[in-house]
């Protein structure tokens, strides 16, 4: 299953998320669509018929309610799609369930449009990505310079050197998420 974006919500949310096909449609169009969660007894997928709105299709968007989930837990949501042409594939995306509803509040980016190599994160999630990646590059690149002796890296140089590669990381990854999201207003 191709991944086209990543998003938060809080257990108490039930949100509605739109992906576009129409670049994999290709000019066909939706016979059949399923949702399924991951995990369907925790993060559940409406139905119509479980409380959740049903799924709707307009056109090559398609558009599913998800409610539910364990805060801490990450969660894929995937969509079945059949078209009249013959094809069949399947997408999806991300839910990171947060107990903080702050970090879970993501209003503007719940619709993505699918194409070749879309990604979207949502901004929390870059963050704490590079938050990460900082924390673990700092320790690895004072550690080698410690074992290996590695001459000019040593004291305040070598922490200014771990200090800059987390930096070039973070601003990567957001750099990244800045030019390859392909995420609009919901």
């Amino acid at each position: 299953m191709t991944l086209v974006g990543n998003f938060n919500k809080a257990p108490a949310e039930v949100l509605d998320y739109e992906i576009d096909l129409g670049q994999v449609l290709a000019g066909d169009s939706i016979a059949a669509l399923t949702w399924v969660s991951s995990v369907p007894y925790e993060l559940v997928v409406g139905s119509g018929q479980n409380g959740l709105p049903a799924p709707e299709t307009e056109g090559t968007t398609v558009k599913v309610w998800v409610g539910g989930g364990v805060p801490g837990r990450f969660y894929t949501v995937q969509a079945n799609v059949q078209t009249t042409g013959g094809r069949v594939f399947q997408r999806g995306f991300g839910v990171q369930v947060t107990s903080d509803a702050a970090l879970a509040h993501t209003p503007s980016i719940r619709r993505v449009r699918h194409g070749v190599g879309a990604l979207s994160f949502t901004s929390n999630t870059t963050l704490r990505t590079a938050l990460i990646a900082g924390v673990v590059v700092m320790p690895a690149l004072w550690l080698a310079g410690r074992a290996f002796n590695i001459k000019g890296l040593t004291g305040w140089r070598l922490t200014s050197a771990a200090l800059i590669a987390a930096a070039a990381v973070a601003l990567g990854m957001l750099a990244w998420d800045a030019t390859h999201a392909h995420a609009e207003a919901a």
